[in-house]
């Protein structure tokens, strides 16, 4: 009960395909041994011999790099697929058995050895679980070295509120929505929502986009916007301000001081404003949840 329910996954989409239908379009011959293991796991349940296929991969995920779409799956750490069940079993296997206590992703593609198995490596507790993933790829039998992401019901734990943008990490869903191309493009900041009334919402800006630039300063997480933002003050500070003052303590000529932004939205469109801050009525917030589920709100002073 005290621990959050995680899931590994892949970060793929798959498709079911019969075997005879695959077996006519591939560019070389199925691993018997593979075809067999397929057919008495299908014929048990009283089905025709199927394969899962990679249809589509994640952008930024567990598998981007590494897997294909067409990639045949035909293990995972030993275990023959056949279904998304397999799928399913096997990653939670590798990872029941070895509890990995950190996420990550490393990626590795080799030519399957002649004589070697497949063995699942974990690189310790405190690394992400590595599975062995085999694949049939342009008439070959491939092994790909996966980390899978692991998957859970938690929210985000850090809003970051700046002019009236709520900003927070891009969700998983969103990397799902949009197309590879703008995925790639985008950082790890995303505008969630605006505060009506304030300086954002005053310039017509559309939540659901990422933040790529603040002050000509490159976006990639929620800490290089407090990065931006603190530069611009002392910039700001040293080129006409007293010592001692904090960045809170913004002089009066500088309080609706503009800020110039890039954004991209989902549909890979770029868009370059600029805001008038107003540290007055809508200052910045850094919001972050603390144990026992309460949100603890911390003014930065920028």
């Amino acid at each position: 009960p005290d621990e959050s329910l995680q899931v590994p996954s892949l970060d793929v989409e798959v498709a079911s395909v019969d075997v005879a239908t695959l077996a006519r379009g591939a560019a070389g011959s199925l691993p018997r041994a593979w075809l067999r293991a397929v057919g008495q796991n299908c014929g048990r349940q009283g089905q025709v011999a199927r394969a899962m296929r990679v249809h589509r991969i994640l952008p930024k995920g567990a598998s981007d790099g590494s897997l294909q779409p067409g990639d045949v799956l035909l293990s995972i750490a030993g275990r023959t697929i056949s279904s998304a069940l397999d799928i399913e079993t096997a990653l939670l296997a590798q990872f029941n058995a070895a509890k990995p206590a950190q996420h990550g992703v490393q990626h590795g593609v080799k030519k399957r050895p002649a004589s070697h198995g497949i063995a699942a490596t974990f690189a310790g507790q405190q690394s992400a679980c590595q599975v062995m993933v085999r694949v049939f790829r342009d008439g070959e039998e491939l092994d790909v070295c996966i980390a899978p992401a692991l998957l859970s019901s938690e929210d985000d734990s850090r809003l970051l509120i700046w002019a009236g943008l709520v900003l927070r990490r891009t969700p998983r869903c969103i990397l799902e929505r949009c197309g590879p191309t703008v995925a790639h493009l985008a950082g790890d900041v995303f505008v969630q929502n605006l505060l009506s009334g304030s300086p954002a919402d005053a310039r017509d800006l559309a939540p659901h986009c990422f933040l790529l630039e603040l002050h000509g300063q490159s976006i990639s997480t929620l800490d290089d916007v407090i990065a931006a933002l603190r530069s611009q003050q002392e910039s700001s500070l040293s080129n006409g301000s007293s010592g001692g003052t904090t960045l809170e303590q913004v002089p009066s000529d500088q309080e609706r001081s503009w800020a110039r932004i890039r954004v991209v939205d989902l549909y890979g469109q770029e868009h370059v404003c600029a805001l008038q801050c107003d540290p007055l009525f809508f200052p910045t917030l850094d919001l972050q949840r603390v144990d026992g589920g309460r949100w603890r709100c911390e003014q930065p002073g920028c």
